[in-house]
């Protein structure tokens, strides 16, 4: 689970939000890693719960369950669910990982790109509403299948940045998303209303962090 000119001698320093606004405006214009398209991608993502003791919205940890999307390029639109929700998740395009797979392949394709027809098989070992953060899981695994479907290795930083900002804005909070996408126990904050999320790891006894 598993980032000073000289001026008058009474200049004051730059304060901590301005320095923070450099430093991460910085790290969201760093370029992300040269897109090679790809046929077929599969995208693992853990289950996560959230909401603890007094981190509402904010802390969350992931999980031993995984949830597996599998994404390939086709003649015509395909949606295959294997465990759980078999019986009651749709398999047409309205299936939220699809929808998130849009999402995805949208933010990460040259402007007017049309988003191709796919082949998507889901396996799901996460029970819906159950607390376990199925929803988000979906929601990342969509996201990141997107992005790599158009080339973009979901394990660089700058890759996993967008695909957290882009998760984060969806649900309205990062609490799920970011256990979800950097594993482990995520503590999630913005230095600023304006500015993005940002993601930190906490310490977990046995975790080697």
């Amino acid at each position: 689970q598993h980032g000073v000119a000289g001026g008058p001698s009474h200049a004051r320093p730059p304060c901590a939000e301005t320095m923070l606004v450099r430093v991460f405006r910085r790290a969201l214009s760093t370029s992300l890693s040269r897109p090679v398209p790809r046929h077929r991608v599969a995208v693992r993502v853990p289950a996560t719960s959230a909401n603890m003791g007094p981190g509402y919205d904010c802390l969350g940890i992931a999980l031993g369950e995984y949830n597996t999307l599998v994404v390939e390029r086709a003649d015509e639109f395909e949606l295959t669910i294997e465990g759980e929700g078999t019986e009651t998740l749709p398999t047409d395009k309205s299936n939220f990982y699809y929808r998130a797979f849009q999402m995805g392949f949208e933010a990460s394709a040259p402007a007017g790109t049309p988003v191709p027809p796919v082949s998507v098989h889901c396996i799901n070992a996460i029970p819906p509403a159950r607390g376990m953060g199925s929803s988000s899981a979906c929601l990342v695994a969509g996201v990141s299948a997107g992005f790599a479907l158009n080339g973009y290795d979901v394990q660089d930083g700058a890759t996993r940045m967008r695909v957290y900002q882009i998760c984060a804005e969806q649900e309205g909070h990062p609490d799920n998303v970011a256990p979800a996408i950097y594993g482990g126990l995520q503590l999630s904050f913005r230095p600023a209303p304006a500015m993005p999320w940002l993601p930190q790891r906490g310490p977990i006894a046995g975790d080697g962090t």
